[in-house]
């Protein structure tokens, strides 16, 4: 029985919140690699995956604390693309922050957005299959 901070998460919760966390930055670095082509992708490899890497972890927490990870609540479709809508624009606020603080961690707007949209369309559809 997997325990963490003392509360208990079924392996089912953990598989959702790992596969999630793991489309969202397997999405951000293939952006990456279509726009920056592979001899520059693979030149800045560790560059790019420290980056997802920060925009999955931003986004995760904002999907946990709009409580979207609770999958024993069963949300209509339209109520749960509003409520990832809404994370995802406070993931965006703060990313907005941590980009000010940490200017080396910036990612250029072309691929930001262009991740953005395909994250938004593979969770939908992650979410609605499972």
């Amino acid at each position: 029985m997997p325990y963490l901070f003392n509360k208990y998460y079924s392996s089912r919760n953990i598989i959702f919140f790992l596969g999630e966390g793991f489309l969202i930055l397997l999405s951000l670095l293939f952006v990456d690699w279509m726009f920056k082509g592979t001899s520059l992708f693979l030149f800045d490899l560790l560059q790019y995956f420290s980056q997802a890497l920060l925009v999955a972890i931003v986004f995760q927490l904002c999907l946990y604390f709009f409580d979207l990870y609770d999958l024993h609540e069963d949300l209509p479709m339209p109520l749960t693309a509003t409520k990832v809508t809404q994370a995802f624009g406070v993931g965006c606020i703060a990313l907005g922050a941590l980009y000010y603080l940490l200017p080396a961690v910036i990612i250029s707007t072309k691929i930001f957005w262009t991740g953005y949209f395909v994250i938004y369309a593979l969770i939908l559809i992650w979410r609605a299959c499972y």
